[in-house]
């Protein structure tokens, strides 16, 4: 069943009430899902236990809230494309992100963006 129908109008209106800001909803089992975007063998787990699983059979001294090692934080332009290049031609119809991907590029480019102006200033 798909949970998220539940919060869609809220979310539709929550996009309106400010169209100009970006806005990241994030639709994926767990972070680990993101993570393992980063891993040598990445892959899209269906469920939150299952990403958690895969990702501790490539990183096993892993545990949540464990500080992000640095070479997680080197791949993470290799998990950004992985993400962009699995969401080419994933369009989506809805305020969320297509089925089994998320929105983690946008937010990256969006931090990225608020770090340069913030830079800058």
């Amino acid at each position: 069943m798909d949970e998220n129908e539940t919060h869609k109008d809220k979310l539709e209106l929550w996009l309106s009430e400010s169209p100009t800001l970006h806005r990241i909803a994030m639709q994926s089992p767990a972070i680990e899902g993101w993570f393992l975007q980063h891993c040598d063998k990445p892959s899209r787990p269906s469920t939150s236990q299952a990403a958690l699983d895969q990702l501790i059979a490539q990183w096993p001294e892993y545990v949540k809230g464990k500080e992000i090692p640095k070479w997680l934080i080197q791949n993470t332009d290799i998990a950004k494309k992985r993400e962009t290049d699995y969401l080419r031609g994933r369009v989506s119809n809805e305020p969320f992100p297509a089925p089994g991907s998320s929105q983690m590029p946008d937010l990256i480019d969006y931090l990225d963006e608020l770090s340069s102006k913030r830079n800058s200033s």
